[in-house]
């Protein structure tokens, strides 16, 4: 078992946790416990000099909570010298190899393989009196193709909002996306909105919640289905490009969704039926793993590598008004030559619509869900990988 207690060693929030943790050994043992103290050692430029006594001082406040650690992963922005692993280790009170030095890197992706080499596994194996069942194995990208991705976003500032999205176009092997503010393209003209987007290679409209940037969202969605470029809606985005068609290729110029609008007339997005009858005790959005079958001759079909049935992990709260959405919203069994222009194919769907997505363009899905807390290291989400080849004209099974 691993347990993680975040925090700086003597906040007051985190004193209960590792009052549980201190005594958790005395009842367990403590040949059964490895303590390793994350810390940082900062580097003064001025002096050419690391610093190591915020390390020694929460050592010593970890002492006196009764806690003594057994290994110190000391991270810096560069590389730790031997003197100060030596110091370090003295004032610890542990001996120098115990003392881990993980300094930067690129990504953090390659830290697990820069521990197995300095066989910091071996340290937990050997205290622990454990037995490796296999040799380590870690796939992870180490080189990032430049392709110009687009994230439509309103949470901007720093990349905590839409961590899971760059994460999963990291494991794709792709340089990170770039964060578009949707409220400028709001203020952007049909001009400014092309010479903004122009060179990106693909676009993703993240979820969200409420009204604001929404307007920017939707023209970004018109300008990727008109010009053809690859676009991924996740969520609220997938919502957002069922509106833009309607409003924009089907002349309904009122539809809207109840979350922005709620007296509109024409609500092809509407809270949930379950959602309605708690909203006077608060209301609980649709959360976790669902099950989403995928339809036959389509591109999430395709995608999925030919799964006829996935469990995906949604958080929402609106949903697709179906029956208002159902002249323009087609299974692939009712789809036929005529007024392709005029629909949107439906990917999946159970008591909600999972999926929509369009015909004859490169890359152009919306999933209700959120693909991208599937993606893990090895084994991005097939949606993103479809994604990226799409940018990339490659095609199913080529290489990225």
């Amino acid at each position: 078992m691993i347990i993680e207690i975040g925090g700086t060693v003597g906040d007051i929030e985190g004193e209960v946790f590792l009052e549980t943790i201190r005594e958790m050994v005395l009842e367990k043992g403590k040949e059964n416990f490895l303590f390793i103290h994350i810390t940082y050692v900062p580097y003064l430029k001025v002096t050419n000099e690391y610093k190591t006594k915020p390390t020694q001082q929460s050592v010593q406040l970890l002492r006196r909570i009764g806690i003594q650690p057994d290994v110190i992963a000391a991270r810096s922005e560069l590389p730790i010298e031997s003197p100060e692993i030596r110091k370090i280790a003295l004032f610890a009170g542990i001996k120098p190899e115990m003392v881990i030095n993980l300094p930067d890197n690129k990504n953090v992706y390659e830290v697990p393989r820069n521990l197995y080499n300095m066989r910091f596994h071996t340290i937990i194996l050997d205290r622990l009196q454990l037995t490796a069942s296999r040799d380590f194995q870690w796939d992870y990208p180490t080189v990032f193709k430049p392709l110009k991705i687009g994230i439509v976003g309103k949470y901007l500032g720093t990349d905590d909002a839409y961590k899971s999205i760059i994460e999963s176009i990291f494991l794709c092997g792709v340089e990170k996306p770039t964060l578009l503010d949707a409220q400028e393209l709001e203020e952007m003209n049909e001009e400014e909105v092309h010479l903004l987007l122009k060179d990106y290679g693909g676009l993703i409209i993240p979820g969200g919640f409420g009204k604001r940037g929404i307007e920017g969202k939707l023209k970004a969605i018109g300008y990727a289905r008109e010009r053809r470029k690859p676009l991924l809606g996740i969520c609220l985005g997938m919502q957002l490009m069922i509106l833009e068609f309607a409003r924009n290729q089907l002349g309904m110029k009122e539809a809207d969704s109840t979350e922005f609008n709620p007296e509109t007339e024409r609500p092809l997005i509407d809270l949930m039926e379950e959602q309605k009858k708690t909203l006077q005790m608060g209301g609980t959005m649709r959360l976790g793993a669902q099950r989403a079958p995928i339809f036959k001759n389509t591109r999430l079909y395709e995608a999925y590598g030919d799964l006829e049935e996935v469990f995906e992990r949604h958080r929402h709260r609106y949903e697709v008004n179906w029956e208002l959405c159902r002249s323009f919203l087609k299974l692939p069994e009712e789809a036929n030559e005529e007024n392709r222009s005029k629909r949107l194919i439906v990917g999946s769907k159970n008591e909600f619509v999972e999926s929509v997505e369009l015909e004859d363009h490169p890359f152009f899905i919306g999933v209700q869900y959120h693909p991208e807390f599937l993606s893990k290291v090895g084994h991005p989400h097939p949606l993103f990988l479809s994604f990226i080849r799409a940018i990339n004209g490659v095609s199913k099974g080529g290489s990225l």
